[in-house]
């Protein structure tokens, strides 16, 4: 575990409670949506226009991590036939009460096994959750989600390898509601593990996250008789869509 724990943080971890998954937790599902509804702290904010122009409203669509249902509530409110698909019942919480039965509580890996339980036409992975997920892992998510033949599209951002390295060791504070939260990326193997310390709460939560790239994408969609297009790109950030099965 010590490995998974920023060293500088290390001292003070003796003395807080370690979440393994701080997706898991109600304080920290609380914390996520507290910042995603300030624009000040949401570097994405105009990312639902890219979503919305690019997926029909006949078209079932499924979000991957809905999370506290910042991109879904607003598809949803909209008309669209969104679905999502999220573990955490602490984030789901902030689902519209109306749009929680359209939830899968499930995870990828789990959702890979059958894909075709929705007949799918769309796949969207906002909020740079993709890099939540291994190469692996969406490798076969991606080719199991090929073979339903209804599918066509998906979209998604992710953070480019150059972000993390400007990142790395960073230690940042920001305070939401009186409680004061230090963050921090350090490259870890092959990956990237980001903590975040409560002081209110007395806890340290731990995400480990997985460095993805154009280059990397544009292969796999190749030898997948895909197509890329790049939708909005940074020196940082990149929303592309993938477009499959074409007749």
């Amino acid at each position: 575990m010590n490995n998974l724990i920023y060293p500088p943080f290390q001292s003070k971890a003796k003395y807080l409670t370690i979440v393994k998954d701080l997706y898991q937790d109600k304080d920290f599902a609380e914390y996520y949506n507290t910042i995603t509804s300030l624009n000040e702290f949401n570097s994405f904010n105009d990312d639902y226009i890219y979503y919305a122009s690019n997926l029909s409203k006949s078209s079932k669509v499924l979000e991957i991590g809905s999370g506290n249902g910042r991109i879904f509530n607003q598809l949803y409110e909209d008309n669209y036939d969104a679905y999502g698909l999220e573990p955490s019942l602490d984030m789901t919480a902030y689902i519209k009460p109306m749009a929680q039965s359209r939830i899968l509580h499930m995870t990828l890996q789990e959702f890979s096994l059958n894909p075709k339980i929705l007949n799918l036409d769309a796949v969207i992975i906002p909020a740079t959750s993709i890099s939540l997920v291994s190469t692996t892992d969406f490798e076969k998510f991606l080719k199991a989600l090929i073979k339903t033949p209804t599918f066509t599209t998906i979209i998604f951002d992710f953070l480019k390898p150059n972000f993390f390295l400007k990142s790395d060791h960073k230690v940042t504070n920001v305070k939401v509601k009186n409680n004061t939260y230090y963050n921090v990326n350090f490259l870890h193997d092959d990956s990237v593990i980001f903590n975040i310390i409560s002081t209110k709460h007395h806890k340290l939560g731990i995400s480990q996250k997985f460095i993805y790239s154009l280059e990397y994408f544009e292969n796999l969609f190749k030898e997948l008789d895909g197509k890329l297009e790049v939708l909005k790109d940074t020196s940082n950030y990149s929303m592309i869509k993938g477009v499959f099965n074409e007749q």
